[in-house]
C-alpha cells in the first residue's frame, strides 16, 4: 500500500514538473523570438576607408522592413569557382538583427559582403539588384 501511495505521488509530481517545464519553455522561446526579430533595420553610412558614420537610418515602416528581408532572401554567396578579386570597401552596413548584417559599397552594385552568424555564413555574395538600389536611395547618394 505505501508503495503505491509513493509511486502515485511520484508520478503526479513529475508530470506537474513537466507541465512547469513543458509552458514555462513556451514562454523563453518567445522571448527569445522576440529578441532576435527586429522592429527595425538599420543602414549605416560609413566614410569610404574609415570607420567614421557618414549617416545612420532605422527602417521601422513593415512594409520596408518586409522588402529588406525578401531582397536579404534573393542575397546568395558566391561558390569558391565564381569569388574573384574584388575589393569591396564597407562604406554602407545594413543590420537585419544581432546575427545577420550586408555590408556594401556605393560603387559596387552586383556584390556584397554578406554575415549569417546564426547559420555560419559569411563572405562575398551576389546583391539584388533592387537592394543596391533602395540603400542608394534611402542614404540619397548620388
Amino acid at each position: 500500500m505505501k508503495k503505491a501511495i509513493f509511486f502515485i505521488s511520484l508520478s503526479i509530481l513529475l508530470i506537474i514538473i513537466d507541465i512547469f517545464l513543458i509552458f514555462g519553455n513556451k514562454d523563453s522561446k518567445k522571448q527569445k523570438k522576440e529578441k532576435t526579430n527586429s522592429n527595425y533595420i538599420t543602414i549605416i553610412q560609413y566614410e569610404a576607408g574609415k570607420n567614421k558614420i557618414v549617416k545612420e537610418l532605422k527602417i521601422e515602416n513593415e512594409t520596408e522592413i518586409k522588402k529588406l528581408n525578401k531582397l536579404k532572401e534573393q542575397i546568395r554567396v558566391l561558390t569558391e569557382e565564381e569569388k574573384i578579386a574584388i575589393l569591396i570597401i564597407n562604406e554602407i552596413e545594413i543590420i537585419y538583427d544581432e546575427d545577420t548584417q550586408v555590408n556594401i559599397s556605393s560603387s559596387e552594385k552586383g556584390f556584397c559582403n554578406y554575415i549569417n552568424k546564426k547559420e555560419n555564413i559569411s563572405g562575398l555574395s551576389h546583391m539584388p539588384k533592387e537592394l543596391y538600389e533602395y540603400v542608394i536611395e534611402k542614404l540619397n547618394i548620388k
